[in-house]
């Protein structure tokens, strides 16, 4: 039996890999078309300015999801492989948010969305984690808020809790946006790689498809969860 279970979690392991590379190898194969045929438009020169400036904007975009893909590709393989640095230090809550909202004020203002930061409770001047991890899933977690809110406004709410299975208390953010929503089966498969929303409003949000992976991964480096 032992041996018949190897057998299987290794197909699977297969599998999974298989359907990564694919998804990878698509989404790495999509910006770079865009990027080439643009590049290649662009050489006629009977183009009007306007229409040189519409195709630079969009090589312009397809260039910044491309690095965003690989910089995603490389953390997860990181992760995967077990060589992701966690550095555990001191971390103001309060400095970290503040951060974070400078890093994404100007997508959030571009759509007139207010971002506000709500304790609730005693909230400790100090906690321990990495910072740049942090960071990093607040900005995943926030910057698909944006993505997915029209207008109104994002919370993001801290509290001090106690979760069960972990020890000691928890700094908990809580991310609360306006956007359209999940059904029970994307909810069941948020956090697999390169799964993105489904029909309608959602399916026209760019993305690499890795955020939240990477996200929910690094919440458990830092002996987390996300939720």
């Amino acid at each position: 039996k032992s041996n018949v279970s190897r057998l299987l979690a290794a197909e699977d392991a297969s599998r999974v890999k298989s359907g990564f590379l694919a998804n990878m190898s698509h989404e790495i194969r999509a910006p770079i078309q865009a990027i080439v045929g643009y590049a290649h438009m662009l050489a006629d020169l009977e183009l009007s300015a306007d229409e040189r400036k519409k195709m630079s904007r969009a090589m312009s975009r397809s260039g910044d999801f491309l690095l965003q893909l690989v910089k995603d590709i490389l953390d997860f393989s990181k992760i995967e492989a077990g060589r992701m640095d966690i550095d555990i230090l001191p971390v103001s809550p309060w400095y970290t948010i503040s951060e974070v909202f400078e890093t994404l004020g100007l997508q959030a203002n571009k759509k007139g969305i207010k971002l506000l930061a709500i304790p609730e409770g005693d909230i400790p001047v100090l906690f321990h984690t990495d910072p740049t991890r942090l960071r990093q899933i607040l900005v995943n977690l926030l910057g698909n808020a944006i993505k997915y809110t029209l207008k109104g406004e994002i919370k993001v709410r801290v509290k001090i809790d106690h979760i069960e299975d972990i020890p000691g208390d928890c700094l908990v953010f809580s991310v609360e946006d306006q956007g359209p929503g999940m059904d029970d089966k994307q909810m069941a498969a948020l956090f697999n790689p390169f799964v993105r929303a489904g029909k309608g409003f959602s399916s026209r949000i760019e993305g690499t498809g890795l955020g939240l992976t990477i996200a929910n991964r690094l919440a458990r480096l830092l002996g987390g969860f996300i939720r």
